[in-house]
């Protein structure tokens, strides 16, 4: 069950652009007009000069975008002479900087709302650790750290260098 927009495709180049939830059970519809010579006008003239389409998923997408993304690609292409489509949608202008990232086109609206929430609350973190660097704070922190790190650093280095003499002093006078 594939949900999203298709395209029915016949062999002299006219073509149809669906939508639907269930892709393949709309295509089964379509099919089943055809035979008894029920489909829209034009759809069922091309089907009699030129025989069964040929099926496509254009766009693949949460049932939530169906209606958006249907628009999108029937006023793409309602003007060309071959679109068999007989009513175009309302125009809906979708930015080039929307991506089509297939993660994005199936989540739900909700999911969609829902993943801003996340993201709003990571943008505030990141906005309030900006905040505390900018008033110096986090600075402060930052340097207070690195001087507990150098105070490890020096003792660990005074054991280090302890144990080799140590071990220098074995060697030397044959303890090992």
């Amino acid at each position: 069950m594939t949900s999203g927009i298709y395209q029915l495709s016949f062999s002299d180049g006219s073509f149809y652009v669906g939508k639907s939830n269930d892709i393949e059970r709309r295509w089964k519809e379509h099919f089943t007009k055809f035979g008894k010579g029920t489909a829209a006008a034009a759809m069922q003239a091309a089907y009699e000069r030129c025989g069964e389409p040929a099926c496509k998923v254009v766009l693949v997408c949460h049932e939530d975008h169906i209606d958006v993304w249907e628009s999108y690609y029937i006023n793409g292409n309602f003007n060309d002479s071959k679109c068999l489509n007989t009513t175009c949608p309302n125009p809906v202008n979708i930015p080039s900087s929307v991506s089509l990232n297939p993660e994005y086109l199936t989540m739900s609206m909700w999911e969609h709302i829902t993943k801003m929430s996340d993201q709003a609350e990571e943008i505030e973190s990141l906005k309030n650790d900006i905040e505390s660097i900018k008033e110096g704070t986090a600075l402060e922190e930052a340097e207070y750290e690195i001087i507990e790190y150098k105070e490890k650093i020096t003792k660990l280095k005074e054991e280090n260098s302890k144990l080799r003499n140590r071990g220098f002093f074995d060697y030397l006078f044959g303890r090992w």
